[in-house]
């Protein structure tokens, strides 16, 4: 999976540096040997407590009124959408006055499972509207290169219905060797009925700012 840097990465790495410890060339050799350990020490030293890392931040508009039934649909031109499950397809709402916001793209950094990312985000910003993981899909509506992953892993992100909270899972579909099968696939199930598995590091989550 590609990695996606903050602007800021050039300035870290470079205070990283100048804070290093005195190390041998034979230990360091060992690190370089090792790229999935070291990542280990430096998850488990710069993420102590939480399992999701900012990868950047998408700004959406909002909008007064959005029928989320005409929009998210396979027939839509504007958005590569190959298919829709049935739970998706009933949490499709009218929704009214949604405000412009800024979504913030995680990283899962070590494995966790929905509801402990629910958690970590908090009700306050785990929460998205329709409307806003549409705008989303805007941006990269067949797939291309944004803050979205397109590599086959999932995005996920937390949506709540009438009177429930659904868990959204969106995945770019590119595997087929015909590209007019390829599209985004949209998956709901209700927060409080979806299993837990452990989820693997490099899925993506959104959130509100």
């Amino acid at each position: 999976m590609q990695k996606t840097y903050n602007r800021q990465t050039a300035k870290f790495l470079a205070v990283v540096i100048q804070n290093m410890p005195e190390m041998s060339g034979s230990v360091m050799q060992q690190w370089i040997e090792n790229p999935q350990g070291l990542q280990n020490v430096l998850q488990e030293s710069l993420y102590p407590d939480g399992c999701l890392c900012r990868l950047g931040e998408v700004n959406v508009s909002g909008g007064a009124r959005f029928d989320a039934s005409e929009f998210f649909t396979t027939k839509d031109s504007s958005v590569n959408i190959a298919y829709l499950n049935k739970d998706f397809l009933d949490l499709l709402t009218i929704e009214e006055g949604v405000q412009l916001t800024t979504l913030v793209i995680h990283g899962v950094v070590r494995q966790s499972s929905y509801r402990k990312i629910f958690d970590e985000l908090g009700i306050r910003h785990g929460v998205i509207a329709l409307l806003n993981l549409y705008e989303l899909l805007c941006k990269q509506p067949k797939g291309g290169p944004g803050m979205l992953s397109t590599d086959g892993s999932v995005n996920i992100c937390y949506i709540r219905g009438i009177h429930k909270l659904w868990t959204v899972i969106v995945r770019w579909d590119g595997s087929d060797c015909d590209p007019t099968h390829h599209g985004w696939k949209i998956f709901a199930y209700l927060f409080e009925n979806t299993s837990d598995p452990l989820l693997p590091e490099g899925i993506r989550v959104i959130s509100r700012k």
